[in-house]
């Protein structure tokens, strides 16, 4: 079931999860139902059922035909960009300012080096130097640590490779991965799918761009299609 815990009750604020059901002449039935109502009873909610093919193929079909879209891709690359410049920055900051510690304490040690020599060592020069060589050592460590990790921008790149292989092949590239896998991905555009049992809709929650916080929401008929609304924050 590839929405679970994205589908969410307006009544009973409770997620919908996968349900299997075989009638007395072997055909399968495999539904989203209302965990409140499942696990809770009716003094939470009441049942509720959506046919699992219904809510997933819309989902996907709208996920299909965003990436397919005309101006969709240069949104991408603008929105990905303005990200890797961000988290570049970020990463030279770091080093930076472990490189300003680590002069620092050197500073710190030769000033106990100096005072050793004019005066010699006694056990709380020795604790305080052994302490501050430790630290620096630490400091390197992490410095190391920080510079042997994949560049961000390697690390965007891959991810935006990862997004577009779906361009212009949505369908057949998407059909081929794992249920995990396509789980994923949706998670990528959807933020969440909120059940209005009242009226008998779902409003989908779409992200303008991959795992931003912008959402566009389309109110989805769970009897007679779908219907866009305004964009929300």
């Amino acid at each position: 079931y590839r929405l679970t815990r994205l589908i969410v009750c307006d009544h009973c604020g409770h997620y919908f999860h996968g349900h299997t059901h075989k009638s007395p002449t072997g055909k399968v039935y495999r539904y989203y139902e209302d965990g409140g109502y499942t696990y809770k009873g009716t003094e939470v909610c009441t049942s509720f059922h959506i046919p699992r093919d219904l809510m997933d193929n819309f989902v996907i079909g709208e996920i299909a035909e965003r990436v397919n879209g005309p101006f969709w891709i240069d949104k991408l690359r603008t929105s990905l960009e303005q990200k890797l410049t961000a988290m570049q920055e970020g990463q030279g900051n770091m080093i930076a300012n472990l490189n300003r510690r680590i002069v620092q304490l050197d500073t710190k040690i030769d000033n106990l080096l100096d005072t050793v020599e004019e005066k010699g060592i006694d056990r709380n020069v020795r604790e305080r130097l052994l302490a501050r060589q430790k630290e620096r050592q630490s400091l390197e460590r992490e410095k190391k640590n920080l510079e042997a990790q994949e560049s961000p921008k390697i690390a965007v790149k891959k991810a935006i490779a990862e997004v577009l292989s779906l361009l212009g092949s949505f369908e057949e590239i998407f059909g081929s991965k794992s249920y995990e896998e396509q789980k994923a991905f949706i998670r990528l555009f959807v933020a969440r799918i909120v059940i209005a049992r009242a009226e008998r809709k779902a409003l989908c929650y779409f992200r303008k761009i991959p795992i931003l916080k912008k959402l566009d929401s389309v109110n989805f008929s769970l009897t007679a299609g779908c219907q866009r609304s305004n964009t929300v924050n």
